[in-house]
């Protein structure tokens, strides 16, 4: 009963700070719009010059199919040199260029192998590593019309149809937007800082103004005090993840395909971890500030490391233990599973209980040592 107390008596003072709520709230709601809309891993209208040294109906052709892409290349300008297109990389005018040999025209008639140039900017990794695979599938598709022509004009007919036939499906993201994965993430994030940053400052404030004190030598106890005061940052966490979802299913059109009631009870077990590692936090700062600063030197790493923005098995092989002790890791895999896949316990069962333990290790380190401090 007096923890409910203490709970309500929580509520109303969160009530009553407006500029907190409209924080609480409206960060998360901002943090979803920019990782939706202006962070993309997508990469689209890549733009590319063509320098055409050949001027063949077989060069037209290599041309009109990187044309037939416009969601991927944008073709800003034709140069009549290979340094002209040189030149367009390195002013930034084009990140990519294709350079089509004068033999180009004679070596497919010839049957002989033919060659094509493409100049990436590499200064984007990302960017040139899909454009150069993009170009790939624009070289292999043309090879293959070539193939099919010069096996029908032998006779071959029969032939044409031989070969694999690979016929792709790409399940639960078929469009393979980028921001299906990173909404998501964001989830993870917003139950991530706003407990962490909420339960370390509201511990430190009650030390700084000193009404700790007032509060020790009441009959509430200390475990009281602590469930107390943390309960009402994960009711908020709740609140703000609900919300989430919401804006991500309305405005960007992720999926929800498992159960909400499940996420929600990930949720409390990674929530009950992070309001540990604030509480933690708390015996650890002095002052607000100080608070600040610690929670935004844990939360980088919870961040970089579980896989939201880059692949665990991308990172140096010394570094990718380290993520086995990161509660995010787990339930970042269980958020994505759960909202793209409609995963249950069944195939989330090991995250699941990687993450209690976790969580519960860090509580449980958090409560001793916030013991020790109020001794």
């Amino acid at each position: 009963m007096r923890v409910l107390d203490f709970v309500i008596k929580e509520l109303r003072q969160m009530r009553r700070d407006r500029r907190m709520i409209i924080m609480v709230v409206m960060m998360p709601m901002l943090q979803l719009v920019l990782y939706g809309y202006a962070v993309s891993t997508d990469i689209r209208h890549l733009r590319t010059v063509v320098c055409d040294l050949d001027g063949s109906s077989q060069s037209r052709d290599m041309v009109r199919g990187v044309i037939a892409s416009p969601e991927y290349f944008d073709i800003v300008g034709y140069v009549q040199t290979v340094k002209e297109a040189q030149a367009s990389l390195d002013s930034g005018q084009a990140q990519v260029a294709i350079v089509i040999p004068a033999r180009y025209s004679r070596d497919i008639t010839k049957r002989q192998p033919a060659t094509l140039q493409v100049l990436l900017d590499g200064s984007d990794p990302n960017a040139g590593t899909i454009a150069g695979s993009y170009i790939g599938k624009i070289v292999t598709a043309q090879a293959k019309t070539i193939l099919l022509q010069r096996i029908q004009a032998a006779g071959l007919g029969q032939l044409a149809n031989a070969g694999v036939d690979d016929r792709v499906q790409v399940w639960y993201n078929p469009t393979l937007q980028s921001s299906f994965a990173l909404v998501p993430g964001v989830v993870c994030m917003i139950a991530s800082n706003l407990t962490i940053i909420l339960s370390a400052l509201a511990i430190v404030r009650e030390r700084e103004i000193g009404t700790i004190e007032q509060l020790l030598v009441t009959p509430i106890k200390g475990w009281e005090l602590m469930i107390g005061k943390l309960i009402p940052y994960m009711l908020l966490g709740f609140v703000n993840i609900l919300i989430v979802l919401a804006l991500a299913v309305s405005l960007f059109g992720v999926p929800l395909r498992g159960s909400i009631p499940f996420l929600m009870g990930i949720s409390g077990l990674f929530m009950v971890g992070s309001l540990g590692m604030g509480l933690l936090i708390s015996t650890m700062s002095r002052n607000q500030m100080q608070a600040g600063q610690i929670a935004g030197l844990i939360m980088m790493p919870n961040m970089m490391l579980s896989g939201f923005i880059f692949p665990i098995a991308n990172m140096p092989a010394w570094l990718q233990p380290v993520t086995y002790f990161l509660p995010m890791r787990y339930y970042l895999t269980s958020v994505r599973g759960i909202m793209m896949k409609g995963n249950g316990y069944p195939e989330l069962r090991t995250e699941i209980w990687l993450l209690v333990v976790l969580s519960v290790l860090i509580f449980l380190a958090a409560v001793q040592r916030f013991h020790k401090r109020l001794d």
